[in-house]
Parts: structure tokens; sequence; C-alpha cells
């Protein structure tokens, strides 16, 4: 069955119409209903458009819960513009108490595991969203591997999402730590900031940390260099 629904700017235009709250819940119970319709057709074309349009109508403050498990086919789709809404869908629509934690653990892993750049940086910024300490221990590894890519678009995701994972298992610094002692050296402004945490986040351990461990780099000593003396003693 083929299923007539709106586009998604004309949905902004008819619900930005409404003149009454009334209106506006008629129009989104119809388009709601088209929605639903359009899942259980299970046109792959359709998927993401009308995603888009729910999610939409989650902002506005309306029930969107049956859009879940569309997240989830969007997210294992091959096609960018599918993942593209399927990742958005997930941060909003799914927190860590969702019971589908598997199946987009394996998405977010193949995902991170690929060299698609933009496919990378979707799930990273999912997984630093609505990670749970169980996803953030189960790829704890492969966000390791992009803290140090070529790429600063991935590295400054990778860096954000490797502090959502410390933030959840504070026993995962063990695994960022010697990475973010090379951070500290890097010439890309936003992977340095990324990589010595925000200021307003109130948790320093990797910057902490890495700071102690380049604190203990030998150092050689030259002619001009004053001795080290006890403050505490008298000379």
């Amino acid at each position: 069955m083929v299923v007539h629904s709106l586009r998604l700017q004309d949905l902004i235009e008819e619900i930005r119409g409404a003149k009454t709250q009334a209106q506006e819940r008629e129009v989104i119970q119809k388009e709601c209903a088209q929605i639903r319709a359009s899942f259980r057709d299970g046109d792959p074309l359709q998927r993401h458009r009308q995603l888009a349009k729910l999610l939409y109508v989650h902002m506005l403050g309306y029930p969107a819960h049956f859009g879940q498990m569309e997240c989830l086919k969007l997210i294992a789709s091959p096609r960018f513009t599918d993942k593209r809404v399927g990742y958005l869908g997930a941060m909003l629509l799914l927190d860590e108490r969702h019971d589908s934690h598997l199946l987009i653990t394996n998405s977010i892993k193949n995902d991170l595991s690929q060299g698609n750049q933009p496919v990378q940086g979707l799930a990273l910024c999912t997984l630093s969203t609505m990670g749970s300490a169980e996803m953030c221990r189960d790829l704890a590894p492969e966000v390791e591997k992009l803290l140090l890519q070529p790429s600063p678009y991935v590295r400054k995701k990778a860096i954000l999402t490797a502090v959502h994972m410390i933030r959840k298992d504070p026993e995962l610094s063990g695994i960022f730590l010697p990475p973010c002692t090379k951070l500290l050296r890097e010439r890309h402004h936003g992977s340095a900031a990324a990589g010595t945490d925000p200021p307003d986040s109130g948790d320093y351990r990797i910057l902490h940390g890495a700071q102690h461990l380049w604190s203990q780099r030998p150092l050689l000593a030259g002619p001009d260099t004053p001795p080290t003396s006890d403050p505490g003693t008298e000379p």
C-alpha cells in the first residue's frame, strides 16, 4: 500500500500555521498515523524521511517511541543518508536504559572500524551521548585506535567520546591515558582543546594524568640551568 504523507518542510509549515493547540494536535496525530503506516509497509527509501518527521514531532513534545526500532534499522543501513537520520534518532529517542544495547553496540563497532570519516563521526557522537557503562567497556578498544588517527575531525570526536567513557567507568582511564600524553603536543587546536577536557566539566583525570607523565620526562641540564634546592633547608 502506498502511503501519501507530507514532506518534512510541508509538515513544519502546516504545524506552524495551526491557530490553536487543538489544530496542532490534529495535524500531528494525522501525520503520525501516516508515519506508522509507512513503517509497517517497510519501504527502505521512505524510512529516513518518515523518521525525520517523527523526530521533529518528538522535539515538539509529542510521543515518538514507536520510532525506536526504526532508528536501529537505519543505523544498520549501508547508506549514509539513512545512518545520519538513524544516529540522530538514537541520540534523541534512545538512552542507556533501552534494551537494544546489543544491536546498537554491534552497529557502532562496525562503523568505527571502517574508514569512512563522516560515519565514524556519527557513531562517536552517538556513543558519547547515550553510551552506557557496558557499551563503553565494549567499544573502548575501537575508540582508543581513533585517538591518534591522522584526521583531526575523527580525533577530536574520539577524545570527547573517551571523556564520556571515563565518566561512565573510571577504570577505562588506564586505556586512554597513554594516547593523551601525545595529544598534549597536538598542533590542531580542536584536538588539543578536547584533550584537555572542557573546563566546566569538573573531570580532569585525563589531563592531570597526562601532565604527570609529561613532567616525568628526562631533562638535559644545561650550563645556565639553576641548581635545585630544598626550600625547607638553609644553605
